[in-house]
This record gives structure tokens, C-alpha cells and sequence, in this order.
């Protein structure tokens, strides 16, 4: 994907600097070198001479369009950068803030909706749906948030504990609930 973004990249930042610096040679050079790198690729990946004629055409319309017409050249500019800047604060946005809310751990962590149980991040991802205590009492997962800290329910008497990460050590965790250990 990033060779076939690239080369119009190119011809995108030589058009910026043929018009913002006066510098057409170097423009023509950076449009030059994106029109080369889209043939390679394109008889690399074995592309029919019909692909090739037409990404090449794509660079000769981006080329003719904003020469001929340089106020859309800066509303290009203006789009670049907006989404340079959108995007990652889409992404953070989404992150940090959307994506728990809906997940349903933003500020209580340990509420899950009925029946679901979100995937793990990080180390955690490797602790069992099923372990015991120290009378060998089976306790089942009932929770994991995204965190991977997991609540589990005792199958004899319904009591629940929580294992955190710093509770965890290899294949057992001491919690406030005594010593368990998993297979």
C-alpha cells in the first residue's frame, strides 16, 4: 500500500514546491522520480500494461489540474493537513474516549454488559477461565475487563475475587481472598 501512496505523494510535495518556492526543476525532479517508482511497481507486481498507463495517467491529471488551476492546489494543502491533524485525534479520541464508553469500562472498570466479556490487553490475556484456591474450590471467570484484570465466582458458595496484575505471579495470585493457583 505504501508504494502505491508514495510516488503521488511525491508528485503532491513536487506541485507544493513548484508553486510555493518558484523551484519548478525540483518540482519536475520529485514528479519525475513518483512517475519511475509507480513503473517499477508496476512491473514488479506484474500489473497489465493497461494498470500501468492508467496510474501513470494519474500522476499526468494531478500534474495538468493543479498547474492549470493552482487555487485547488492549496485547497489540497489545507486538506493534507487537516486530516495530519484529524486522524490522530480521531484515533485518540476513539481510544481513550469513545471506545470505553461503549465497551463499558470509562470509570467502572469492573461493570461488563450482560454476557460479554471484552478482550484482554497486555499479559494478562493468559489467565484461565477456570482456577482454584487453596482447598482445590473450582472458581470461574465471570469478567474480564479491558485491562485483563479478571473477576471470577466461586461454584460452591458464589464468593467473587478479583485478580489484579499486580496480584499475579506466574501460574497462581494472592488476593484478598488467599492463594489460587491454575493449570
Amino acid at each position: 500500500m505504501v508504494s502505491l501512496i508514495v510516488p503521488y505523494f511525491l508528485t503532491f510535495l513536487g506541485l507544493m514546491t513548484g508553486s510555493a518556492q518558484d523551484f519548478p526543476a525540483f518540482a519536475v525532479f520529485l514528479t519525475f522520480i513518483g512517475v519511475v517508482w509507480t513503473l517499477v511497481r508496476g512491473l514488479a507486481k506484474h500489473s497489465g500494461f493497461k494498470v500501468i498507463l492508467l496510474q501513470e495517467a494519474i500522476h499526468a491529471a494531478l500534474w495538468l489540474l493543479f498547474n492549470f488551476s493552482p487555487e485547488l492546489l492549496g485547497k489540497a494543502i489545507g486538506l493534507v493537513i487537516g486530516l495530519a491533524v484529524a486522524i490522530p485525534l480521531a484515533v485518540v479520541a476513539y481510544v481513550y474516549f469513545i471506545g470505553p464508553l461503549f465497551s463499558g469500562t470509562l470509570g467502572d472498570g469492573d461493570r461488563a454488559p450482560a454476557g460479554a466479556e471484552p478482550a484482554a490487553a497486555g499479559g494478562a490475556e493468559l489467565l484461565p477461565q477456570y482456577i482454584y484456591d487453596g482447598d482445590n474450590n473450582r472458581w470461574t471467570m465471570v469478567y474480564r475487563n479491558d485491562n485483563g484484570e479478571c473477576r471470577y465466582r466461586c461454584e460452591a458458595d458464589n464468593r467473587e475475587v478479583y485478580l489484579h496484575h499486580a496480584s499475579v505471579s506466574g501460574k497462581s495470585a494472592q488476593t484478598s481472598e488467599g492463594h489460587f493457583h491454575w493449570y
